[in-house]
């Protein structure tokens, strides 16, 4: 039986944001790749990564950071970069709401489409059969089938990030099938991890860039 929390997880995410100070933006870390790994891992396009294995001096992992940034800025003109504003005000919101067994909450599956898309639309929890290895007596090892908890997340176009949209228009556009605006998670109390909708976060991870 599925549950309906519409916009449920946008109110939580809401309050989660919102209660949260200003933060100034962190200095460059003295380990890039311990950067690398962190949160910014949801945004870092391969091109990038090779590029900063080519990092050596601090100096310029510090240039690294600021042009990394800077592709991700939609108002260069203008002080201050409103994507990584963001960006970090939903890691702070990732943390807190979606840490898992020994795993900051950003560094989850739900911590990144959270990072990536913003909060959903809207937010139902249902269960869904799979099938699971019996082990539980040696002597009769098969094939079942258990119920696992599944945490579907839905978006209305306008509520994408502009990039995104842009890209899914593009799509349906150009006659490709567009992609659903949906994300499926499955859930336990150790882990989570998405089981649909993986092609939606590459999307907005690309887009994030800010075309020249």
């Amino acid at each position: 039986m599925m549950r309906n929390l519409t916009l449920g997880l946008t109110v939580i995410v809401a309050l989660g944001v919102g209660w949260l100070p200003a933060r100034a933006i962190a200095a460059p870390p003295e380990d890039l790749g311990d950067w690398a790994e962190g949160p910014v891992r949801w945004l870092l396009q391969p091109s990038e990564r090779r590029e900063l294995r080519q990092v050596q001096d601090p100096d310029d992992a510090a240039l690294f950071i600021e042009e990394f940034w800077s592709r991700r800025d939609p108002r260069p003109e203008e002080p201050g970069n409103p994507y990584r504003e963001a960006y970090e005000q939903r890691v702070a919101a990732a943390d807190v709401l979606y840490a898992e067994e020994g795993i900051r909450g950003s560094l989850t599956a739900r911590g990144r489409a959270l990072i990536l898309l913003g909060s959903p639309t809207h937010l139902s929890i249902t269960t869904r059969p799979a099938l699971a290895w019996e082990t539980q007596n040696p002597n009769e090892q098969r094939i079942t089938t258990e119920r696992m908890s599944v945490e579907i997340w839905g978006y209305r176009r306008e509520d994408l990030p502009a990039a995104v949209l842009r890209a899914w228009l593009a799509r349906a556009k150009g006659g490709d099938e567009p992609l659903a605006l949906t994300l499926a998670f499955r859930t336990d109390r150790r882990r989570s991890q998405i089981i649909e909708g993986e092609n939606l976060l590459d999307l907005a991870s690309r887009g994030a860039l800010v075309e020249d």
